[in-house]
């Protein structure tokens, strides 16, 4: 009859190096966790749109003016250019913040509250025809 070993349990040891490496496949993996929450609800946001998925946004490619609709409900938190863009960002009561930019006419103000589905504007030709979506955090 065989005599079966017993294994010494295996220890990795972790260096600093392997530490923040550990740490930015977490952050890495954090980012794509967002740009997917942003994909999933694209064809929500602007039907039909070509999804194009860029580091942490996404953008979405559609004809210029057709309707840009709300894929969360929240509060409008900011409105106003960035880098020359209409730009508006929404906060959800979960604290997700979305940030959609890219805007030909924005159809809400400061403080509104959103409900999914509203119309918050449409898509503009500032950077082409498209919107640009990033959640700032999650």
């Amino acid at each position: 009859m065989q005599q079966i070993k017993e294994l010494e349990p295996e220890y990795e040891i972790i260096t600093e190096e392997d530490s923040s490496s550990t740490d930015r496949q977490q952050e890495e993996s954090k980012e794509g966790s967002k740009t997917q929450r942003i994909e999933e609800k694209s064809s929500e946001i602007i039907p039909g749109s070509f999804v194009v998925v860029d580091g942490e946004s996404v953008t979405l490619l559609s004809t210029p003016g057709n309707a840009v609709k709300s894929p969360i409900p929240g509060v409008v938190v900011e409105a106003k250019r960035i880098e020359g863009k209409k730009s508006i960002t929404i906060e959800t009561e979960e604290g997700e913040v979305w940030r959609f930019s890219g805007f030909e006419r924005v159809n809400v103000k400061l403080n509104q509250n959103i409900k999914e589905g509203d119309i918050l504007g449409s898509v503009g030709t500032s950077t082409g025809s498209e919107v640009n979506i990033t959640l700032i955090n999650l």
